[in-house]
């Protein structure tokens, strides 16, 4: 049998075969090896683009952190740019998400962007940073003295913590319904939640600087351009001496003068021939002198004929209420002896006010006579300068020249020492008074809001009590228009009217402080924080705290108490941003 052998040719191509199938084993095992290289690179640079990215974030904080300035300085926009960092960059952007400016609101938060890069891999993260304030803030509680906070025969509310950096104390029968803190002692009173003593002192405004903003920037308004009260007599002939007019027979009577009795002077006026005890001598009143709810003291010496009980009658005609009559106290009159008719009268009404009367009430129909009469507004002192039923905001000022600051601040210096009562009024601004005395005042019904949302309301080197009334300030009581065009209520996003129908909580809204001592009384609501640089003393019947933040996140000048905002970051927020 014969066997063939292989040509040489074939066990050529074998060995070629063979020889490339090596080779390409070779450069796929190659070709594998550089894919798992560049694969291992590639991982390796997005890991380091993600450290890159970190680390710009990282960098933004601590700029935040060492600047008190940041916002200023860095502004808006990038604040890095390719950056070298180990094998590769990092750049660095910052945003406001409340109103895109971060040089603008010191409260807001900022969103921070890093973009790492290495190689051919980007990545990108982003972080929001926001305000923490550091504990211990005068601002962070509805009232905090200085010293010593004392709540006298008072019930004191609030839905946020009282505090004193010495003591707080409860006398004769106080009510405190507040979360109370104090740096000494905690006692008298009945305290209805949790007290604590022996904290760490809160931080205050420095009371040598705290004010200098609000007098350089505000408009000054003159004590004396506010009324003087005075007596101004509102009854014309009150003593008979030439005439018996403007005072005319109501009802079947006689007026004349008469020289045989008199009080003052040398007539009196003599009523004779009355057909009844209605029959009496009667003066209608200027009705633009007469204020709803004003006190009005009344005096008329009057002379009976016979025994008999009289009064001071005031008879009002208004549209909403009709015929109203107001009487001082009955006072009994013995024969032909002079009486004081006298007594403090306080009328009220709905609608517009149509006519005022005054006159005697006698119930005898004998002969009278009157002498020595007066009628005069009696609400406030003779001797103060008042500010009543005034609308003042950064579009109105009623006062001096009338003018008008654009953020709402003025400024009254009493620096002669005077009376200063502020009432019934509505203020849209900041109010800064200076040198007044403890005999001034804000009472009444007020509206009081500041003009620039998280300035103060009210600031003042004295101790001026502030005994607010609980009812509203209301329009057609006061006839007044307090929200003209211009002045809005609320005055941030609120509506104007040209009405007189509208009625406003009677509340000062904002931060109330004093580098003496406050004083609450009365029925006093605040939503802010008051402080005063030594006491506050409530003595008012219910006076009633609501804490607002908006003053503690975003401290108006001399309320920083020369600290850096802290920022923080939000828990959260950390995440990837996809390009």
């Amino acid at each position: 049998m014969n066997r063939r052998r292989p040509s040489r040719g074939s066990i050529y191509i074998t060995v070629l075969g063979a020889a490339m199938l090596v080779t390409l084993i070779g450069l796929s095992a190659m070709l594998v090896i550089q894919l798992q290289n560049r694969a291992a690179a590639g991982v390796n640079d997005a890991a380091e683009a993600r450290l890159y990215a970190r680390s710009a974030l990282e960098m933004g904080m601590y700029w935040i952190q060492s600047d008190p300035f940041w916002r200023t300085h860095k502004g808006n926009g990038a604040w890095a740019t390719n950056v070298p960092i180990g094998g590769g960059t990092f750049s660095l952007e910052a945003s406001d998400p409340v109103d895109s400016s971060i040089q603008t609101g010191v409260s807001d938060p900022v969103v921070l962007t890093g973009t790492g890069v290495k190689g051919q891999s980007r990545y990108r993260m982003q972080v929001k940073v926001e305000t923490a304030q550091a504990l211990g803030n005068c601002l962070e509680v509805s009232m905090h003295a200085g010293n010593n906070l004392t709540v006298d025969a008072a019930t004191l509310n609030s839905d946020q913590i009282v505090s004193a950096n010495h003591d707080t104390n409860g006398i004769n029968g106080a009510q405190i319904y507040a979360d109370t803190e104090a740096v000494n002692n905690i006692k008298g009173g009945t305290y209805n939640k949790a007290i604590n003593a022996g904290i760490t002192a809160r931080t205050m405004p420095d009371p040598a600087t705290v004010l200098n903003y609000y007098t350089t920037n505000g408009t000054p308004i003159a004590y004396t351009d506010l009324r003087l009260w005075g007596q101004t007599e509102i009854l014309v002939n009150t003593s008979f001496e030439t005439v018996t007019s403007p005072w005319y027979a109501s009802g079947a009577c006689t007026l004349g003068r008469s020289l045989v009795y008199r009080k003052d002077g040398v007539y009196s006026l003599r009523v004779s021939g009355r057909g009844s005890s209605t029959a009496v001598a009667a003066q209608d009143l200027d009705t633009s002198k007469i204020l709803n709810g004003n006190h009005y003291y009344v005096k008329l010496p009057t002379l009976v004929q016979a025994v008999a009980t009289g009064c001071v009658a005031l008879t009002i005609v208004s549209t909403g209420s009709g015929t109203q009559t107001f009487t001082t106290p009955a006072t009994p009159c013995p024969t032909n002896t002079w009486v004081d008719l006298a007594g403090t009268l306080t009328p009220t009404w709905t609608g517009q006010l149509t006519k005022a009367t005054v006159s005697v009430s006698v119930n005898s129909s004998a002969e009278y006579h009157m002498d020595a009469v007066t009628f005069y507004d009696c609400t406030y002192p003779a001797d103060a300068y008042v500010m009543d039923r005034a609308l003042l905001s950064p579009a109105v000022n009623p006062f001096g020249s009338g003018q008008t600051n654009p953020k709402g601040i003025y400024v009254i210096d009493n620096a002669a020492g005077n009376k200063i009562i502020i009432a019934n009024s509505r203020i849209a601004g900041t109010l800064v008074l200076q040198n007044f005395n403890t005999a001034s005042s804000i009472q009444g019904s007020v509206a009081w809001e500041p003009a620039v949302p998280n300035y103060p309301a009210l600031l003042t080197d004295a101790a001026i009590p502030i005994g607010l009334s609980s009812a509203a300030l209301s329009e057609a009581t006061m006839n007044a228009n307090f929200n003209p065009t211009g002045t809005p209520y609320p005055y941030v996003g609120g509506l104007q009217n040209a009405n007189t129908t509208d009625a406003y909580p009677s509340l000062i809204k904002g931060i109330i402080y004093s580098t003496q001592n406050v004083q609450i009384q009365g029925q006093t609501s605040v939503e802010g924080t008051v402080v005063a640089k030594h006491d506050i003393t409530v003595s008012g019947t219910a006076v009633n705290l609501k804490y607002n933040s908006t003053w503690l996140n975003n401290p108006p000048p001399g309320f920083d108490l020369g600290t850096t905002m802290k920022m923080q970051v939000t828990a959260g927020s950390w995440k990837r941003v996809v390009p």
